[in-house]
C-alpha cells in the first residue's frame, strides 16, 4: 500500500497523482509538516497496516523514523531506498556518524547505482543485504506514448531539436548549457567540410520551469540566441513530456552537482533517445555507455558540453547510427524498470528473511 508524505508539493507534479488505495498522511504541503506530528501519523498508520515489508523512500524524514520504530515493533522488514552519493552536499563528520548508526537499523537497502553503493560502504553498510534499481520510471508508459505521438506526426517544434528537461534551478546548469549551445552553432555555422543540409544545426528547447527562468531568458538574448532557443515552461503530464521525447534528436542533461540521479534520463530512453548526461548526475555510470547511446562530459566543462552535442549533431544523420543508438537506449532502460525493481526487491526480502540480521550475529560469536 502507497503512503504519502503530503498531498502535495510544488516541486514535484507527481504528488497530485493518487492511487485509489494510497494513504496520505499530512493533507497539507511539504513545508506544513512538523516533525512530531509527522512521526505519529507514520508510526500508527505502519501500526495499524500490520505489513510484512516497508520501503522508505530515503531516511531523513520524520516519518520515515515514525515507519521504522512501527515496523521494528510489528516485526516488519525495513529497507530503505537509498540514491544520496558521498560527494552530492558537504558532509559534517558529526552526522555522518549519526546517519551511519542510524542506517544500520535497517534490514536492507534498495540503491539506484554504483554510486551510491559506494556512499553505503563508506557509511559501514555491509554487502549482501542491498539490491540496486531504485531510480526507475515506467518505461512502458513513456514508450507508448512517445509512439502514438510519432504515429500522429504532431511535432511540436518544426525544425530538429535537442530537448532538456529539468527545473531552472542552480543545480541543472542551464546557463553553462546556453554558453555551450552558442559554442555548438558556431562550430557547426563554421564547419565547411559538410554539404548545406548537413550544415544546419539544431535548436535547443528547454522543457521545464523555475526560479531562473526569467534570468535565462535574459541570457538567451544577450547571446543572440532566441531564434535558436525555445523556453517551453512547465509541463506537467506525462503524455506532454512525451510527446517532446518523441520528436528530439536526443536528450541533454547538464546537471554540475548534487545531481542524485536523473530519472528524465530513464523516461528519453525509454523513448528510444540518445542522451547526453555530465559525469555529475548519478545515472550516468548506470544508463549511459559512451559512444553507443550517448556521451557522457564534465557538467562543469561548457566546451565539453558543446563537442558532446556536435558530436551527437555529427553522428545523427547516419540512420543506422540513430537505430543503433535508439535500441541501445531502449535495451539498458528495460534493466531499469518498475518489474525489475519488484523483482530485486522481492530477492532481497525472501534473502533477508531466510537468513536474519540477527541469526547471522549468533554464527558468528
Amino acid at each position: 500500500m502507497p503512503v504519502s508524505f503530503c498531498a502535495h508539493d510544488a516541486a514535484y507534479d507527481f504528488f497530485r497523482d493518487r492511487l485509489s488505495n494510497q494513504i496520505v498522511l499530512h493533507n497539507g504541503t511539504l513545508s506544513e509538516i512538523r516533525f512530531a506530528p509527522a512521526l505519529h501519523r507514520a508510526f500508527m498508520t505502519v501500526w495499524d497496516q500490520k505489513p510484512s515489508l516497508i520501503l522508505s523512500a530515503g531516511y531523513e524524514r520524520p516519518e520515515t523514523l515514525g515507519a521504522l520504530l512501527a515496523g521494528k515493533l510489528r516485526g516488519a522488514k525495513v529497507f530503505v531506498m537509498f540514491d544520496s552519493q558521498a560527494d552530492d552536499s558537504v558532509r559534517s563528520r558529526l552526522k555522518e556518524r549519526v546517519k551511519a548508526l542510524y542506517l544500520k537499523l535497517f534490514d536492507g537497502y534498495v540503491y539506484a547505482g554504483p554510486r551510491n553503493a559506494e556512499y553505503l560502504r563508506k557509511l559501514g553498510t555491509k554487502p549482501g543485504r542491498e539490491t540496486d534499481g531504485y531510480d526507475c520510471v515506467d518505461n512502458e508508459r513513456f514508450a507508448v506514448a512517445a509512439t502514438q505521438q510519432r504515429q500522429m506526426g504532431r511535432s511540436l517544434h518544426e525544425r530538429p531539436y535537442l530537448v532538456c528537461v529539468a527545473r531552472m534551478i542552480e543545480k541543472k546548469n542551464h546557463a553553462r548549457l546556453l554558453y555551450a549551445f552558442q559554442a555548438y552553432l558556431e562550430r557547426v555555422r563554421a564547419d565547411s567540410t559538410t554539404d548545406s543540409e548537413r550544415n544546419t544545426p539544431w535548436d535547443l528547447v528547454l522543457v521545464g520551469d523555475g526560479e531562473l527562468s526569467a534570468g535565462l531568458r535574459a541570457l538567451s538574448r544577450q547571446l543572440g540566441l532566441d531564434g535558436s532557443v525555445r523556453f517551453v515552461g512547465e509541463v506537467s503530464q506525462l503524455e506532454q513530456v512525451a510527446q517532446w521525447y518523441a520528436f528530439a534528436a536526443g536528450l541533454i542533461l547538464p546537471s554540475h552537482k548534487s545531481e542524485q540521479w536523473g530519472l528524465v534520463v530513464n523516461e528519453a530512453m525509454a523513448c528510444g533517445l540518445p542522451v547526453l548526461v555530465s559525469s555529475q548526475c548519478g545515472c550516468s555510470e548506470s544508463l549511459v555507455r559512451d559512444g553507443v547511446n550517448g556521451r557522457v562530459f564534465d557538467g562543469n566543462s561548457a566546451q565539453e558540453i558543446a563537442d558532446a552535442i556536435y558530436w551527437l549533431w555529427a553522428v545523427s544523420p547516419n540512420e543506422t547510427n540513430r537505430a543503433a543508438m535508439s535500441r541501445a537506449s531502449v535495451e539498458i532502460a528495460q534493466t531499469f524498470s518498475p518489474q525489475v525493481f519488484a523483482q530485486k526487491v522481492h530477492s532481497l526480502y525472501m534473502q533477508v528473511v531466510r537468513h536474519p540480521l540477527h541469526a547471522v550475529a549468533r554464527k558468528k560469536v
